[in-house]
């Protein structure tokens, strides 16, 4: 059954990149991009749709967290894609944005870590999503990427109400090993802050001096309208 369904998961990319090839088409619209539009896979009318943060920068759980945009229409459909609709590809365009967040905001950091996904979930989309952005991430800045964080199986986030998502949370992301300095620690979108609040404390009990974050999307009424 495990092979069928890795058969069935190859051909179903490959029926999407046929239909959506990566840096050819806008990821959003589908309409074939110019020379200058296939650094985002947007078109300039789906660009334009992206709603940056009134308040681009917020505490988390009291975590510093800086984010690229507000999480509705594109990119919302951005990140879903990305996670849900076998495009792995976007990790590098979702990296771009979150690096020039991370030069405009002048963020200083010693390593880069993600929130990682579950077992479970990787097994299932074939990749960890924020790895994917992280290495990306790790190769425009030149940051060494700490592998550190691990995910003990449980409810997903999006399972459960935003008023028990703290608890859904707790003691649910471990540390493999120590880690030093200051930790930037990037995440796809922010809701509540619960999973960066409870990531961050899980780093600084391992020994991070200090932790940021760094999300491509606030939700849940961060960042202002």
């Amino acid at each position: 059954m495990g092979k069928f369904r890795l058969k069935l998961k190859k051909f179903s990319d490959k029926l999407l990149n046929l239909l959506y090839p990566k840096g050819l088409t806008c990821n959003f619209c589908g309409k074939e991009l110019d020379d200058e539009e296939r650094d985002n896979s947007l078109c300039k009318d789906c660009r334009g749709k992206l709603r940056i943060p009134r308040f681009d920068t917020v505490i988390c759980e009291g975590v510093e967290t800086s984010g690229c945009f507000l999480y509705d229409d594109v990119a919302r459909y951005y990140v879903l894609s990305y996670k849900d609709s076998a495009k792995p590809f976007l990790a590098e365009y979702m990296a771009k944005f979150m690096y020039e967040k991370f030069l405009e905001k002048k963020i200083e950091a010693d390593k880069v870590c993600f929130v990682p996904s579950s077992d479970k979930k990787t097994s299932l989309r074939g990749y960890d999503a924020m790895r994917c952005v992280a290495e990306e991430f790790c190769r425009l800045s030149d940051l060494p990427l700490s592998d550190v964080l691990f995910r003990k199986e449980g409810k997903d986030q999006t399972e459960v109400p935003s008023e028990e998502r703290k608890d859904n949370v707790k003691d649910k992301f471990l540390s493999r090993g120590p880690v030093e300095g200051t930790i930037l620690l990037l995440d796809d979108v922010v809701t509540t802050g619960a999973t960066i609040g409870e990531c961050a404390e899980t780093l600084c009990k391992h020994g991070a001096e200090k932790v940021y974050a760094l999300t491509f999307a606030f939700a849940g009424g961060f960042g202002g309208n």
